[in-house]
């Protein structure tokens, strides 16, 4: 990506949550759909300016 000058300027942030495939932090359950949207509005609220434009990348299994 850095040597792409249409990319120039481009901020990428991963988030990662929890799945039932892989538990890292220890969480008694599983969090459904509804807490890992929540946790990733949290995540760019916190982590991308306002003024900022966002697009979402995922994978086929992502979990959304």
């Amino acid at each position: 990506m850095d040597k792409d000058p249409t990319l120039n300027g481009l901020s990428v942030h991963a988030y990662e949550y929890e799945s039932r495939v892989i538990r890292r932090r220890g969480f008694e359950r599983t969090p459904d759909q509804a807490d890992v949207a929540v946790g990733l509005q949290t995540f760019i609220a916190s982590h991308v300016p306002e003024k900022d434009e966002v697009t979402l990348l995922a994978h086929s299994q992502g979990g959304l």
